[in-house]
């Protein structure tokens, strides 16, 4: 036995205002066109900043492969330029203690530390040895992260026996 009072099933649930059709078709569509209009200006907007695409990207590199034998160095070591971005490190002791990323006229970029159970940048022939000793102590890789001017996302990564690991990675996804 149904209640009927409380449901309509023609015209769907029944509340202190009535049923679903004391709502006009005229209110749902102009609410809708105000909502598509403000969807097509940020499309419009995001097309013609990025050459016609929509979506960022995320990019990710190889930073212990980037680096190679400045591992050994200390100090600040350039590892990329991620479009108007120069990317570099500081080595301590082996260690890969942090990045910065440089915009020539914004200055430093904020960079995250991130980290992830996926490989998420390829590695070169000479470093998988490393890589598969690693993954045996260590299922994390580790990574710092910025946003460019385009958006897109820039990843840089290594294994955990060339980063100080702790609690401030935060999980990638």
């Amino acid at each position: 036995m149904s209640d009927s009072s409380a449901t309509d099933d023609a015209n769907g649930p029944r509340g202190t205002h009535g049923s679903w059709s004391s709502f006009s078709l005229k209110e749902l569509t102009h609410d809708q066109s105000a909502h598509n209009s403000r969807f097509d200006h940020v499309n419009r907007h995001n097309r013609s900043n990025r050459g016609g695409l929509a979506k960022k990207q995320k990019k990710h590199q190889n930073g212990r492969a980037l680096l190679g034998d400045n591992i050994k160095k200390n100090g600040k070591h350039k590892l990329h330029k991620a479009g108007k971005v120069d990317v570099s490190v500081d080595v301590s002791n082996g260690k890969v203690v942090g990045l910065t990323a440089a915009h020539p006229t914004k200055g430093n970029l904020q960079a995250r530390k991130v980290k992830s159970r996926q490989k998420l940048a390829d590695t070169q022939p000479e470093v998988i040895q490393t890589s598969m000793r690693m993954a045996q102590a260590s299922d994390w890789y580790y990574g710092w992260w910025f946003v460019d001017d385009e958006e897109d996302d820039w990843y840089y990564w290594f294994s955990a026996d060339v980063v100080i690991v702790d609690e401030t990675w935060i999980v990638y996804g």
